[in-house]
């Protein structure tokens, strides 16, 4: 599984195929390893990061491993404590330039390398891909869609909006797409 060739390459492209992506990679030790493998082939040391706050720990992770410097979009909570969705100004270039600035540890004007996004929570909750890509397309260079939860989304039009990669689905004009 770790050498991509042969039947192992052969089996990677039928799944690209079959899931519309450019390039797709089998990997062991599931979506934790699939995480950290994106993270530390593109992220560094001292690299500004954007991930929401109910992260798998995965990402947390990377974050500590690599050294990057994240800032966090808040989701919701209830009166129970149960945590819910982002709300959509999280997402604004604004709000993400201010969170930015306010963290100490960050060069004032740094451009993040990559957000992350659970897609989808625990909880179920999701998010509509294509307004994310609307609103950070070539504002952040990585856009990461931890989608661990729901591998069946492209297959169903009911997920229509609601995945990273598939069929008929938007390329972003400057930013990469990851959907592990």
């Amino acid at each position: 599984m770790l050498d991509h060739t042969g039947p192992v390459v052969a089996a990677e492209r039928n799944a690209a195929r079959i899931f519309h992506a450019d390039h797709l990679f089998f990997v062991t030790n599931g979506t934790s390893t699939s995480n950290k493998i994106v993270w530390q082939s593109t992220v560094a040391p001292g690299d500004v990061v954007v991930v929401d706050r109910n992260c798998h720990k995965s990402i947390l992770h990377a974050i500590t491993i690599i050294g990057a410097i994240p800032v966090f979009l808040m989701p919701t909570r209830n009166h129970y404590g149960i945590i819910g969705p982002i709300p959509l100004s999280e997402f604004s270039w604004e709000n993400i330039e201010r969170k930015i600035a306010a963290n100490p540890f960050a060069e004032t004007g740094a451009r993040p390398r990559i957000l992350t996004i659970t897609q989808s929570t625990y909880d179920g909750v999701l998010y509509n891909v294509e307004t994310i890509k609307e609103m950070l397309d070539g504002r952040i260079d990585r856009l990461h869609f931890d989608e661990a939860w729901l591998p069946h989304a492209p297959f169903h039009d009911f997920y229509r909006n609601y995945h990273a990669i598939g069929e008929d689905r938007a390329l972003c004009a400057e930013s990469m797409i990851f959907s592990t």
